[in-house]
């Protein structure tokens, strides 16, 4: 991945420099800069000479934001805030990361000073769990915060294939049977600052890793060296795994979905939650 370009460099410099543009054209821009009241990308765009997405890629890199190739867009389709930024969706992510750190903020204050790892949870299958932690984490990513996603969801594990990494082996899984095993962290091309640890492949007996001492020690290590972590859990319906997780965690965020979401389920995973020691930060409704 190319490294951003310097906030003052000019957004032409960085069309040639990175071969969307040729040299030749930028006469050609100016001069209908010089009959049309537009930016130098707009003019580009009018002409025929660039594509939005060199535009978009050139303004994210002027501004110090990295944005993901087209690419990476196509072999992650569920990731909404790099094929979609301007979306409905897209917005809705961002106005929830807005609203997490403002209340990691202003909760209590050995949670708000020392917040990193957030349990993004669901009481069922199919409420859009797994792609809202990925989104999450994500956007957090773009904010140049050091971003670590953990799947671990040991029993369905899916953000290998919302990333679109290798497959099923080492990751989450690996690490706690064998604290030794190498490391299965992936950096996210792309989306640097952006981290993955995927769960690996299914173990015979999720919940007992889950609730080995390793794990927290896991925790505990990797908030020294990531600003947030995002960890995806099994739905509460599939056993006492979130629950495993969350009490390992700082905080927890519900995710329902209307017309899908049973109302005694998420009522029991509520009640479970204030009794598993980390804080709840809010509830969001996915209709996506």
């Amino acid at each position: 991945m190319d490294l951003p370009a310097p906030r003052s460099q000019r957004i032409g410099d960085w069309l040639v420099a990175h071969g969307a543009l040729q040299p030749d054209d930028i006469p050609r821009v100016l001069t209908y800069q010089a009959t049309h009241p537009v930016r130098f990308g707009e003019a580009a765009l009018a002409l025929g000479l660039v594509t939005p997405q060199g535009i978009q890629q050139a303004l994210a890199c002027q501004f110090g934001h990295v944005v993901a190739s087209p690419e990476r867009c196509q072999r992650s389709p569920e990731l909404t805030l790099l094929h979609q930024p301007h979306g409905l969706h897209a917005e809705s992510i961002r106005a929830t990361r807005a609203q997490l750190l403002l209340r990691m903020a202003t909760g209590p204050q050995d949670v708000s000073t020392h917040l990193r790892t957030l349990a993004v949870v669901s009481a069922e299958s199919g409420e859009g769990r797994t792609r809202l932690a990925a989104n999450l984490a994500v956007s957090l990513a773009q904010l140049g915060r050091r971003t670590l996603l953990i799947d671990a969801d040991l029993r369905r594990p899916r953000q290998h294939q919302v990333f679109d990494l290798p497959g099923p082996h080492g990751g989450l899984a690996a690490l706690l049977a064998d604290p030794s095993a190498a490391e299965a962290i992936q950096a996210v091309d792309d989306m640097a600052p952006l981290f993955v640890l995927p769960s690996g492949t299914v173990p015979v007996h999720p919940l007992e890793l889950l609730e080995s001492p390793g794990f927290t020690a896991l925790l505990a290590e990797l908030s020294q060296r990531f600003d947030h972590i995002v960890l995806d859990t099994p739905a509460y319906t599939t056993g006492s795994d979130v629950l495993a997780i969350c009490a390992r965690c700082q905080a927890s965020l519900l995710v329902v979905r209307p017309q899908h979401t049973r109302t005694r389920h998420a009522r029991a995973l509520i009640d479970a939650l204030r009794h598993s020691g980390t804080l709840m930060l809010g509830t969001v409704i996915h209709d996506f």
